[in-house]
């Protein structure tokens, strides 16, 4: 993939992240305002084979789909560690307190 294709991909990902929306049609609307971004601001031009690049980044959905799945889940677990951990803290501040 080049380097172009890579940054829709990144700014698609984001844009994804952002919305909370992860549906295929969600992703292929991503690609296609990230393309239209990268034009505006003369990262890529017409000339690229825009209708390949968005079919190779939209044909990726199913991959994206599932590391964003893993990394909320990951994400999720640590959030979890992390309310519990400070549950434990406030439990031990309240123990010293009563003594």
């Amino acid at each position: 993939m080049d380097e172009a294709s890579q940054d829709i991909l990144e700014l698609a990902r984001t844009k994804m992240r952002e919305a909370g929306d992860y549906t295929r049609e969600a992703w292929r609307e991503f690609i296609e305002e990230s393309i239209d971004y990268y034009l505006e601001k003369g990262r890529i031009s017409e000339e690229d084979d825009l209708d390949a690049i968005k079919e190779e980044l939209v044909g990726m959905y199913e991959e994206i789909e599932s590391e964003e799945v893993e990394e909320r889940e990951i994400g999720g677990e640590e959030e979890a560690e992390r309310e519990e951990k400070n549950e434990e803290l406030e439990e031990e501040a309240e123990e010293e307190n009563e003594m």
